[in-house]
């Protein structure tokens, strides 16, 4: 393979991580890697909701996560990650595991709804502030 090294033929310069997983790893890994980074970005639109990130910790937590995630998956383009960088990338996708998903929570809600002698229906006490990742 030509590349820009001279000193060793065996020797090869890819900076493109996703070429460079290809390389290493095959076509099938390439494609795993996408729908990695395709439920990554889905997991934290969901954690990320309606609501103003500034004033729900939960949401500011999956903005970070979703902004870091984005400016590896760019840098990933030029970048080909080795070594200890390569715990930076991975982290990212397995903290991203952590978001709390918007719909369970309003399901858990629905679940714990209590009726009133006028007929109505109010949800549970909220437990307040904190975030989801900090209740249990």
């Amino acid at each position: 393979m030509s590349s820009g090294t001279t000193f060793n033929p065996n020797h090869v310069d890819v900076t493109n991580y996703y070429l460079m997983f290809g390389v290493m790893a095959g076509l099938p890994a390439v494609v795993l890697l996408i729908a990695i980074l395709w439920q990554s970005f889905r997991r934290v639109g969901r954690g990320f909701g309606q609501e103003d990130a500034t004033r729900d910790p939960d949401g500011f937590f999956a903005w970070c996560l979703g902004a870091s995630l984005f400016g590896h998956a760019v840098t990933s383009i030029s970048v080909s990650y080795f070594d200890q960088s390569l715990l930076f990338f991975w982290a990212t996708i397995a903290l991203i595991g952590s978001v709390p998903h918007r719909k369970i929570e309003t399901e858990d809600v629905e679940e714990n709804m209590v009726a009133f002698d006028d007929g109505g229906t109010e949800p549970a006490k909220p437990a307040g502030d904190i975030p989801s990742w900090k209740r249990y």
